[in-house]
């Protein structure tokens, strides 16, 4: 039976009151990373050829928790010193193979002549160059069919699965348009996320319970859970709540470390932007602002507009959930201009549409505050007439067509 953890450090002097020892693991990036595997594969299927596999499943079992159950108290540290000591011996017995015959002699060995080793080697690399470039299209197209499908979330999971998985790894000799295809994928996700600013039909938005519509703000997920007898499983709700936020937290810290060795400004935008628009979905807004305005600093540094159009819109949803008028009528007042340098006479349309009914809640909210503040006797009821409102809706029209 192990001893507890406090146990074990106080043995050492160390701090007992530490529960989780907290491991820090090295900053390398996705090139560093994908050139130790290949020089770890090869270093394997040298000595040991095809039983190399079983030593990467061997090395794997060690932080299995499906092979190292936490609740097995008397079998785990068992199978735990059983891996250990098997995975040692095989390491030791390949450092056996590699004292007496070297990794750097064996590849003398396989190839004596020096040119046509590199003649090779520039072969294989043309072949992995033209099969990027063939990659590349098909990514492509694919990226245009999803932002024909208007799904914002797919498409979003598909570029960064694209990015973070097939083109960090690829150096300049097998990419060499690698900024081109980067600044294209991102610009199409920023035009599709533009593409959901658009007027709904037939909706009263003069109610501010239909804002969430106008906005494109996120639905309430809180639910009024209601126990009854041979209902749903209340703690089975509570572990779908759980899964969501570990799933959350996972992309952010995958995000974050992608920030940390991103080499294009427009990247490092997209990376804001989609680590912002993780915590609005999660209802951090004041850390959604921060990272929006970071965002907004790369996106000016790559010159890009339809980023900043994004950036502003997504404060202004914030400043929306808030009620926020004022300082919703600046951000709008922004948006307006990036959309003027746009050209798009559909998103000015929205714009003004919004500016619009943000203006009437704003004087709405003004004379109920200046009523409120009269005597009792003098005090109007209800809301304010909507003539003034006619001239906005001719002017939404005007821009429309």
């Amino acid at each position: 039976m192990p001893r507890p953890l406090w146990q074990q450090l106080s043995e050492k002097f160390d701090c007992d009151v530490e529960s989780v020892i907290d491991i820090q693991k090295p900053l390398l990036s996705p090139l560093e990373r994908a050139r130790r595997q290949v020089c770890k594969r090869v270093y394997n299927n040298q000595y040991l050829h095809k039983s190399a596999i079983d030593v990467v499943m061997l090395g794997q079992l060690q932080n299995d928790k499906n092979f190292l159950n936490p609740l097995s108290h008397y079998s785990t540290p068992y199978m735990s010193e059983l891996a250990s000591e098997q995975y040692a011996i095989v390491k030791k017995f390949m450092k056996l193979m590699h004292t007496r015959s070297p990794l750097y002699h064996c590849r003398q060995v396989k190839c004596r002549v020096s040119k046509i080793c590199e003649k090779n080697r520039e072969n294989y690399l043309y072949r992995v160059e033209y099969q990027t470039r063939r990659d590349c299209f098909r990514m492509l197209r694919e990226v245009h069919r999803r932002r024909q499908e208007r799904d914002i979330e797919r498409l979003t999971d598909y570029i960064e699965h694209i990015m973070s998985s097939s083109i960090e790894l690829k150096t300049q000799r097998t990419l060499p348009w690698k900024w081109e295809f980067v600044t294209e994928v991102y610009n199409i996700l920023a035009l599709a996320h533009i593409d959901r600013c658009a007027v709904p039909k037939n909706i009263d938005f003069l109610d501010l319970k239909n804002h969430s519509m106008l906005y494109l703000l996120p639905t309430d997920r809180v639910k009024e859970q209601t126990i009854t007898f041979g209902g749903p499983n209340v703690y089975s709700e509570i572990d779908k709540d759980d899964e969501r936020l570990s799933r959350v937290t996972k992309k952010l810290n995958r995000l974050k470390d992608r920030l940390i060795h991103s080499r294009y400004a427009i990247e490092r935008t997209y990376l804001f932007f989609e680590i912002a628009r993780c915590h609005f979905k999660e209802s951090r807004f004041d850390k959604t602002l921060i990272m929006a305005h970071k965002a907004s600093h790369e996106a000016r540094i790559c010159n890009s507009i339809v980023w900043r159009f994004n950036i502003t819109f997504l404060i202004c949803q914030v400043h929306a959930i808030f009620n926020r008028f004022e300082r919703l009528s600046e951000s709008l007042g922004k948006a307006k201009q990036l959309a003027a340098r746009l050209k798009s006479t559909k998103l000015q349309a929205y714009l003004a549409l919004c500016n619009a009914v943000n203006d009437y809640e704003l004087d709405y909210q003004r004379k109920k505050q200046s009523e409120h503040n009269l005597p009792k006797g003098r005090r109007r009821k209800g809301r304010p007439s909507l003539a003034s409102f006619d001239s906005t809706e001719n002017n939404l029209e005007h821009l429309s067509q």
